[in-house]
């Protein structure tokens, strides 16, 4: 029997989770592509120990999370040098794929000539156009220089950026530029500049929660597999239950039917990624045992369900879990 979030609970079945509020909801399928400015403005050591350090470190990390907290999603990776653009890596939908790439071509190479927005949009564009109505488009610019070697319109290529219905979010580690604010604003994105590397860190970070769309967005139907697993003398092997195609990574694409293979633990962490964590209040006790470890003592509480957490706990639900195991 099914029950709508805004009908009570009965008595002893839990509280459903809330969604953000009536107006939007959080988009759990995505295709983003990063664009990484790697001209000679990445080479500055305004940011400690330099800019390419901070911008690898940090892109790094944000696969990681990204691919966490929204398992259906699909990252690309494109830089721009020499006026020209490059695709580091496809859209992929296992974020070890996506290091090997950045690590492979981009970590500890330096910055040359001069970054092109135009070309690196047209690259993402290509990228991102056969993908699914249901996905949600993104573009993340991390740029590092004060100019842009455009061979075109740019103001062309953004309006046509616009009318895909991509939504470009840009960092810019070389101050504020004109042209960026232009694409940000156009798209609907955000364009921000980060104070120092902490900040920084902090900006490329939230770009790893899902989009909101509006809540009267149509609904689409999302084909995926479960693979199955078996064992050969090459090692562990996972075959697509709709093509029988084997693939020795998990996530992944299936090269014969392009069905995402995924595994159940990947939905439930992409249900929850939609919901917020309830808040916490600071509640300190040297006797009270932790929820979760059972061990005292504990530093906070949650406002939903009363259970208190050590410090170590809390910040594995905020950082990790994503939800209150003593909601659910």
């Amino acid at each position: 029997m099914k029950r709508r979030l805004s009908e009570p609970a009965e008595d002893g079945e839990p509280e459903p989770l809330q969604a953000v509020n009536s107006k939007w909801r959080k988009n759990a399928v995505r295709s983003t592509v990063m664009i990484l400015d790697m001209s000679e403005g990445v080479n500055k050591r305004d940011l400690l120990p330099d800019r390419i350090s901070n911008v690898t470190d940090n892109v790094m990390q944000f696969t990681e999370d990204y691919f966490r907290k929204c398992p259906l999603g699909r990252l690309a990776v494109v830089a721009t040098r020499e006026g020209g653009a490059e695709t580091i890596c496809g859209l992929e939908v296992s974020g070890v794929e996506v290091q090997k790439a950045i690590v492979s071509k981009v970590k500890g190479t330096c910055g040359s000539g001069v970054g092109s927005l135009l070309n690196a949009l047209e690259v993402s564009m290509r990228i991102l156009e056969n993908q699914p109505k249901a996905a949600a488009k993104e573009v993340l610019v991390i740029w590092s220089s004060c100019s842009t070697a455009d061979p075109g319109d740019i103001h062309e290529t953004i309006g046509r950026v616009k009318d895909k219905g991509v939504v470009c979010n840009v960092i810019g580690l070389g101050g504020q530029l004109y042209v960026l604010g232009v694409l940000a604003k156009r798209t609907g994105g955000c364009y921000k500049v980060p104070r120092h590397e902490n900040h920084f860190k902090e900006l490329v970070m939230e770009g790893t929660s899902p989009a909101l769309v509006s809540d009267s967005s149509p609904a689409y139907l999302i084909p995926m597999g479960f693979p199955t697993l078996s064992e050969t003398p090459q090692g562990s092997q996972y075959t697509c239950p709709q093509c029988w195609q084997t693939t020795t990574s998990f996530p992944a694409l299936c090269t014969i039917c392009n069905t995402t293979l995924l595994s159940s633990a990947h939905i439930a962490r992409s249900y929850y990624s939609l919901y917020d964590l309830p808040p916490s209040a600071p509640h300190t006790s040297d006797t009270e045992p932790c929820y979760g470890c059972s061990a005292p003592p504990v530093s906070s509480r949650c406002s939903a369900c009363s259970c208190s957490y050590c410090s170590s706990c809390a910040s594995f639900i905020k950082e990790k879990l994503n939800y209150c195991p003593g909601c659910n």
